[in-house]
């Protein structure tokens, strides 16, 4: 059964030299669109290989169900780190041997050029995004909010608040 590699798209071109086309999915989005413009078409004027994109609002979900159906038809995937050391575990993403990444153009051995732990036994994290919290300074025009506490106490400062869609991305809130 075929697994799914997950790792940069710039290090594919190591792993399927022989592919004509390289399938990508990914959030969608602007997020998306710069991931093409950022990597996807510096990648393909290198090395010839074509990269086809398609949009997921969480690719682990359809991933896993490739897997689980033998009908894997993407090669990388852009997934959340909770997601990767999951699928890593249930043995839905195939395992990548750090020694056969490539070195930077330093030299800088692969697992020494990224951040600590971002090299795992089937993923490679090469984003690193937050979240920031902000208010509008004219809605608290005498005591302003000073903790993200502040920020969620309606009895102490009413306004109305947003909030991501994701669980995972607001449960670090606590």
């Amino acid at each position: 059964m075929k697994k799914l590699l997950l790792q940069a798209s710039a290090l594919c071109a190591l792993t399927y030299p022989a592919h004509a086309e390289l399938t990508v999915m990914s959030w969608g989005g602007a997020y998306e669109r710069a991931q093409v413009e950022a990597y996807n078409k510096p990648f393909t004027a290198e090395t010839g290989i074509a990269v086809k994109m398609i949009s997921s609002d969480n690719p682990a979900a359809p991933i896993k169900s490739m897997v689980d159906a033998g009908n894997v038809t993407v090669d990388v995937a852009d997934l959340e780190f909770t997601d990767a050391v999951r699928l890593c575990d249930e043995g839905v993403l195939e395992e990548i041997d750090p020694a056969s990444l490539p070195a930077a153009p330093d030299g800088t051995p692969a697992v020494d050029d990224f951040l600590p732990e971002a090299v795992t036994d089937c993923a490679i994290a090469s984003m690193v995004f937050a979240t920031v919290y902000g208010y509008d300074t004219t809605k608290f025009p005498d005591a302003k909010p000073a903790t993200i506490a502040d920020l969620f106490d309606t009895a102490k400062f009413p306004a109305s608040a947003a909030c991501a869609k994701v669980p995972r991305s607001t449960s670090n809130w606590r």
